[in-house]
């Protein structure tokens, strides 16, 4: 007997699933092209202006342009189908030196607002969680196991989440069908758990990590859920 997914298409098991032979109940799925992700060079770190200076030219931007538009640049590696980890691996340099650029921005603000500060150190956290969740998802690509396969996916999901978070990193209701975003996070989530627990396979080391991951999204979940209509919670 083989279990299927949720009725879902916005998450999707990469295609390899689908070759598994395992005595576990497995799913397939379809493969996703990537497309390519272009972002500008920060200018050069050495010449970066005091705050002072810059809040007098209307021609550079704000702290809060451009950290918005550095938290946009992250989500663009971002769907409901996949995190695309590829590219976002090709502009992790550039990233980071944006990143650095901003911060260095900020230790030489006399006057900072709290919400910059804010602001910054979500987008660092989210930075750091594409980060690794990369590393992870480039460890276990080409690796076969069900453990591995259900590692990849929910350290994905946990990516896609951050698509469900303002610029500050709260949680925004006003993202287009929020409330069945949420329900589709939820299910598949447990469709995740529900294979493991199927699965004869076991390797403590791998269930560790997959449990981390769960917990993460779990986490995530049940701040997510807080948001939706009473009749609409589990």
């Amino acid at each position: 007997m083989k279990l299927t997914a949720p009725l879902t298409l916005i998450f999707l098991f990469p295609a390899f699933i689908s070759s598994l032979s395992v005595s576990s109940p497995t799913a397939g799925a379809h493969g996703i092209a990537s497309s390519q992700i272009h972002i500008s060079r920060p200018p050069n770190l050495t010449s970066i202006q005091p705050a002072t200076d810059m809040a007098n030219n209307p021609y550079i931007e704000t702290l809060e342009m451009q950290l918005e538009r550095f938290i946009a640049s992250l989500k663009s590696f971002i769907s409901w189908k996949r995190f695309d980890y590829e590219n976002f691996q090709r502009s992790m340099s550039m990233l980071w030196q944006q990143l650095s650029h901003i911060r260095l921005q900020l230790e030489h603000t006399a006057t900072l607002v709290q919400i910059e500060a804010e602001q910054f150190n979500y987008a660092e956290r989210a930075f750091r969680l594409m980060l690794d969740a990369t590393q992870s998802m480039v460890f276990f690509k080409n690796d076969h196991s069900l453990m591995q396969v259900l590692i990849y996916e929910i350290v994905q999901l946990n990516v896609q989440i951050l698509q469900l978070n303002t610029s500050m990193g709260n949680v925004d209701p006003s993202v287009p069908g929020f409330d069945y975003l949420v329900s589709e996070v939820r299910k598949q989530l447990g469709f995740l758990k529900s294979v493991l627990n199927f699965s004869k396979e076991k390797s403590d080391g791998l269930l560790f990590v997959f449990n981390l991951e769960y917990d993460k999204a779990r986490s995530s979940v049940l701040v997510l859920e807080s948001y939706l209509p009473m009749q609409k919670r589990l």
